[in-house]
């Protein structure tokens, strides 16, 4: 029997807009028991750290960032004549303090949507949309609730299976969620909507997936419909752009290789670059190409260089490279020149053995020389270290700690995220530890974050708690480096006045 939505006609038509979309608050005080304490200090220094360096990073500060993957589509719907409306509930909670829940009441007042879609990125935020959804559902019981985004997409029937939503989007979202919206408000069948996963008599129902779209026919982000001022005061001027999509790498413990099936695609350079004039003019002062591997395609990368060169433009940018993007002198000038400052690259780990083991695809010995292309140039460089890959030791996981401190030392690497591995649901590792030795101790996927307060999972020569060990004790010992370079720049202060 095909699926329609339920008791749609009781829906009031005097309504604001067909539907909202909603991003949950990043990291509410509530989930402050799944976070190591260590590392939360070690992430404030690293904050400060960053702003006395003038380094801007958006892992590092903390940045909120207007949600571009929920205003890119509200542009899509806008332009099929949905209307849409976008609640940023982090940024009320950052800005103003704002409950949530009651925030979310509040705009399900005001815009009496009939479909309300929930960002579902990372597993460490599924409680928070839970709430969300048990929220929505009290204040409307006739609301139609969608999660969407990579969790969503590797637990969704998971997610299901709770009854707290009506349908997950898997994969990339424009068209279908497009598609979705069109039947859920036309009160047509679900069962064409490729793409989507839902329950009908009481079972998963899973579409078959949809192919991807052509990025060069997606209009820009809704950006003039977000409150872009408020977002500039809070953050000092920083968004964030995806100008591609997807990575031809296979890393074993990434979420991409199964969500974009290690497809890549970038977008038209000719919009990217409208898009980063219209952040400047709109009082944005740094940009972020969130994109996974900005650097795939030199072509492309460098075409859209020049055309942000000719265009002049004053916004400065960071990116996300492979290691062997730093051994292409002439494309880092080029970046640079068309006014790329920083670019994060995933070291992960210094033992070849460990990083063999993740296929990452790279290898040691090229980093150093790579990292001295990168400063040579004027690029800072941010990396993630991860420690408790599969096959890491008890000395390969202190050999590769021991590296970062003396490049974090010496400036050649500015900030470093370490972190702790963490088999995803989605990633190869994490719908498959068994082959690859990993004993999973924590059964709670609302822990599964980078810098979880228990021990995950093991390697193959270590148990959990022993990963975890060794975790905290780098992250001590990098926090007091990080520790030393403030007290050197208060140092430098006072000499110079």
């Amino acid at each position: 029997m095909d699926r329609k939505p339920s008791g749609k006609s009781r829906i009031k038509s005097r309504r604001c807009c067909d539907v909202l979309l909603t991003q949950p608050v990043i990291r509410h005080h509530i989930d402050s028991d799944v976070h190591n304490p260590s590392f939360d200090q070690y992430f404030q220094y690293m904050k400060v750290l960053a702003e006395q360096m003038g380094f801007f990073s958006l892992v590092t500060s903390g940045v909120p960032t207007p949600p571009m993957h929920l205003l890119s589509l509200a542009s899509y719907l806008r332009e099929h004549n949905i209307s849409v409306s976008v609640a940023d509930l982090n940024l009320a909670y950052l800005s103003e303090g704002s409950d949530p829940e009651k925030e979310l009441i509040n705009r399900l007042l005001g815009d009496k949507p009939k479909i309300l879609g929930i960002s579902a990125m990372e597993s460490y935020l599924l409680d928070s949309v839970y709430r969300l959804a048990e929220t929505a559902k009290n204040c409307n019981p006739q609301l139609f609730i969608v999660l969407g985004g990579v969790n969503a997409t590797a637990i969704d029937e998971e997610i299901l299976q709770t009854n707290k939503v009506d349908v997950v989007v898997r994969g990339e979202g424009e068209v279908t969620f497009f598609e979705l919206c069109q039947a859920l408000l036309n009160q047509e069948s679900l069962s064409s909507v490729k793409g989507i996963s839902y329950i009908e008599d009481n079972s998963v129902v899973r579409n078959p997936d949809r192919p991807f779209m052509d990025l060069t026919k997606l209009p820009l982000p809704a950006r003039e419909i977000y409150p872009l001022e408020k977002m500039y005061n809070l953050n000092n001027g920083v968004d964030a752009v995806y100008s591609s999509r997807g990575c031809p790498y296979k890393c074993l413990f990434c979420h991409g290789p199964s969500f974009w099936k290690r497809i890549w695609r970038g977008r038209n350079p000719d919009d990217v670059v409208k898009e980063l004039d219209y952040i400047e003019r709109k009082g944005g002062k740094v940009a972020f190409l969130y994109d996974m591997n900005f650097g795939f395609s030199k072509e492309w990368a460098l075409e859209l260089c020049q055309k942000i060169t000719k265009k002049k433009l004053n916004v400065i940018w960071g990116c996300e490279l492979r290691v062997e993007n730093l051994l292409d002198m002439k494309f880092l000038e080029e970046i640079y020149h068309a006014r790329c400052r920083s670019v994060f690259v995933g070291i992960e780990s210094m033992d070849q053995h460990s990083l063999s083991g993740v296929d990452k695809g790279y290898l040691v010995k090229e980093l150093f020389q790579g990292l001295k292309n990168a400063v040579s140039v004027g690029i800072n460089v941010e990396t993630t270290v991860m420690i408790g890959m599969p096959d890491d030791t008890r000395d390969s996981i202190r050999h590769t700690t021991n590296k970062i401190i003396d490049l974090f030392q010496n400036d050649m690497l500015k900030l470093v995220h370490y972190f702790l591995c963490i088999p995803w649901p989605g990633t190869e590792i994490g719908n498959h530890p068994e082959k690859y030795g990993l004993n999973i101790v924590c059964p709670n996927h609302r822990n599964f974050i980078t810098a979880p307060s228990v021990p995950i999972a093991s390697t193959k020569y270590l148990s959990a708690e022993e990963v975890y060990s060794l975790w905290e004790e780098g992250v001590v010992r990098l926090c007091d480096e990080v520790k030393k370079k403030l007290l050197f720049i208060e140092f430098q202060k006072v000499l110079n006045t």
